[in-house]
């Protein structure tokens, strides 16, 4: 729960768009920290191992803004790819 001054805590539920090596592990250190994850990506065994570490899956965008109350926290990593000439 976040804490601004003397205002009532407000609930925070981060999400995370990818879950490849980084946007896993990531999502995982954020579950063992006590953070609830909203976790989305476009293979599904990713979501599930997700699921199975206590985060939870969304297998669309929208369902990932539908899971998460406001102020929204979205956050998505790509890798620099090289390019192909």
């Amino acid at each position: 729960m976040a804490c601004r001054g003397n205002r009532v805590p407000v609930k925070r539920f981060p999400s995370m768009i990818g879950l490849g090596k980084m946007g896993a592990n990531m999502a995982q250190r954020l579950g063992t920290g006590g953070h609830q994850v909203v976790a989305f990506d476009l293979n599904e065994a990713a979501i599930q191992a997700a699921e199975a570490n206590g985060a939870i899956g969304a297998r669309t965008l929208d369902e990932v803004a539908a899971k998460l109350d406001s102020p929204r926290v979205a956050a998505a990593y790509a890798c620099a790819w090289p390019t192909l000439a």
